[in-house]
């Protein structure tokens, strides 16, 4: 019998179409347990009630936490487009108070209850700003060693050119944050630190995968099943979000989320890794990335 992942997705949903193709993907992978959805930056109780609308109209009953939506130490303006749940959730569906949808707004606690109930089984999904981590962290000092891997789609690698082959023990490689990181520098700067386990999906991973073609085109068209003609109705405004930001057509994606969730199903499969650490450079906004 196949050992079942068991996931806790933490997203920012809603914005960049990525977020709601990974949780697409989790609900269609039989090799997948999904245990509770939370939603961190930003308008969160907005991208809870996308999350709960996909996951109801795949028929499945996973609990929905909005998390926080303010970054510890803001230093940029928080980012959305503007469009979060246009085409998916009508107008009579947004003005629903949040309670009466069942979605709690305790992130951060949800996490420690349901990583403390199964220590060492439950593998956090991070998509997002590690916000509700880091507070997860701070309000259960057990949390770090319960959980049993976090893997995050963040930071970034900027090589010299021409990009290695492969990268070498004891090397250092210059890097700059991505939206994940760089949203919320301080969050990120609290997980790293604990000695939680983490696999880091980088940008310059995730960057080499462009989805476009035959497979957007069926999804955009979808009319069932029900939850992937709704990730459709949101990749067709996430499309024209971009077509009309650039002044080009668009027509395709980068699948950042997918991808990483792919790895925390199955660990290994897609990319290979390097033992690294991420200290905070002094006196630098990015990064450094040591292997």
């Amino acid at each position: 019998m196949t050992k079942l992942a068991k996931i806790l997705l933490d997203t920012d949903i809603g914005s960049d179409i990525d977020d709601a193709l990974a949780l697409l993907l989790l609900l269609h992978l039989k090799e997948v347990s999904l245990l509770g959805v939370t939603t961190v930056y930003g308008n969160v109780e907005l991208r809870a009630r996308i999350a709960q609308r996909i996951l109801k109209s795949a028929g499945v009953d996973v609990p929905v936490v909005a998390g926080i939506g303010a970054p510890m130490m803001p230093r940029l303006p928080l980012w959305h487009t503007g469009m979060e749940g246009v085409g998916l959730l009508s107008e009579s569906e947004m003005r629903v108070p949040i309670r009466d949808l069942g979605i709690r707004t305790d992130a951060p606690a949800f996490l420690v209850e349901q990583v403390l109930a199964v220590p060492g089984e439950l593998t956090i999904l991070a998509i997002g700003a590690l916000t509700n981590l880091a507070r997860a962290l701070e309000m259960e000092p057990r949390f770090a060693k319960a959980v049993r891997r976090v893997v995050f789609m963040g930071a970034g690698v900027t090589f010299e050119n021409p990009v290695p082959e492969e990268l070498r023990p004891g090397a250092q490689y210059s890097a700059c944050p991505s939206h994940n990181v760089s949203c919320d520098v301080e969050a990120a700067r609290r997980v790293f630190v604990t000695g939680i386990p983490i696999t880091v999906l980088t940008n310059d991973v995730t960057t080499r995968v462009w989805w476009d073609g035959e497979t957007v085109q069926q999804l955009l068209y979808a009319s069932e099943p029900p939850e992937t003609e709704a990730v459709g109705k949101l990749l067709k405004v996430w499309l024209g979000y971009r077509t009309r930001i650039l002044g080009r057509p668009i027509d395709g994606t980068c699948p950042h989320d997918p991808q990483t969730a792919a790895e925390a199903v199955f660990p290994g499969r897609f990319v290979k890794y390097v033992q690294g650490w991420i200290p905070r450079a002094a006196g630098r906004q990015c990064l450094n990335h040591d292997t």
